[in-house]
Order: C-alpha cells, then structure tokens, then sequence
C-alpha cells in the first residue's frame, strides 16, 4: 500500500517486510527437511481519511499446506494536519472510554449476531470485546460512526470476522470535540446508558 505519507508508507513496508520473512524462513525450514507442501502469502488493504485523520487496515493471509489460512490484522491512524501516528486513546477525552467500548461492542456484536442469524457463544463475545485495548486495535472513524473489525482468533474464540459501527450518538460524549459528528447531538452525558438497554431481550444461541 502506497499513500504517500513516507512516515506511514515506511511503517507499513517494514511490517510487511518482517512477517514475510518470518513466512519464509519457515518455507525454508520444512524445504530443508525434504518436506515438499504449497504454501501461499497475501496481502490486502483499504484506506479512508475522515477529519484529516487516516486509516488504513493490512490483511496479510498465509498458508503452508496442512494447516488453515492463518490471517493477521493490523490497523494504523495518522493525523495528517498534527503528522502524528495516533493511538485509540488520542480520540477520547479520558481513560474510561474503554468501559464504554466494551459495553457498545458487547451489544452491537450480538445484535450482528442475530440480525444475520448466527450462532455464537456469549461468553466468547464478552471475552472478544471485554475492556483490553488489544480487543479495539482495528478501527475507523467515519460519517456514521466508529467501525471496530473483530478478527478471528486463533482458539476459535471468534471464528470468522464480525464488524460493527458504533454509531456518534453512543459516543460524543466520550470523544474530544475535533473527533464529534456534529450531526449529531453533543450533550456531555450519554445519549443512551448501555446498562440501561435491554440486551436481555437479544436472544443468545448457542
């Protein structure tokens, strides 16, 4: 991926580069044991730019024959106007803002849940968005909301990726003001109390 931010398109290049040589050091390893499988390295991305800050997502799949694709995620944001790589953190006016991530996540990743008709386990849900900033590393502002990528855990945890947008009228009041919708009410208290939804009525499958 190029976007001609030599900061970022540096990052990105040396991240790439590193797991790409882990990927082929251990082609290497089972070629000097006489032990002949296909094996297969991908990348993708996206890209989008909201309130001069960038986004961009790599997904790097590989494969050595006899096991599954194994998928690796990993997401940068870059204020272009302050030229600073931020954190997650940077978005919000304090630290409790992961209280209310994980309470949003929990309740939108079960409503993806059973709008799409899926199985799933709650307890798996609850341990996928619970209060660890690790759970949130892959994000994006835009227009409508906050996009959090969930992807698969390697213990089967998660088994597939589930996205959800948390929408600015759950957040304004946790974000700083260069980060609101102003399309939406700012009020400093929260327009809808996640303890107070009724998540009981979302019936969980198992």
């Amino acid at each position: 991926p190029i976007l001609h931010v030599n900061k970022i398109d540096n990052e990105i290049q040396k991240y790439i580069n590193e797991k790409k040589n882990e990927f082929l050091n251990t082609v290497k390893n089972f070629e000097k044991a006489n032990i002949n499988l296909e094996y297969e390295f991908n990348v993708k991305y996206n890209s989008n730019e909201y309130k001069n800050v960038m986004y961009i997502h790599t997904v790097i799949y590989k494969y050595v024959g006899g096991e599954d694709y194994t998928r690796i995620d990993k997401s940068i944001s870059y204020d272009a106007k302050r030229k600073k790589i931020l954190n997650l953190e940077d978005f919000f006016i304090n630290n409790k803002y992961l209280s209310e991530l994980s309470k949003l996540s929990y309740y939108y990743m079960i409503e993806y849940f059973n709008t799409n008709d899926l199985n799933y386990d709650d307890n798996n849900i609850k341990q996928v968005t619970g209060e660890n900033v690790n759970n949130f590393s892959n994000y994006s502002f835009h227009q409508t909301g906050l996009d959090i990528i969930f992807p698969p855990t390697k213990d089967s945890t998660l088994k597939y990726k589930v996205k959800i947008t948390i929408p600015y009228k759950d957040i304004n009041h946790i974000l700083k003001e260069e980060y609101r919708n102003i399309g939406f009410s700012i009020n400093v208290k929260p327009i809808l109390d996640v303890n107070k939804r009724d998540i009981s009525s979302l019936k969980i499958k198992n």
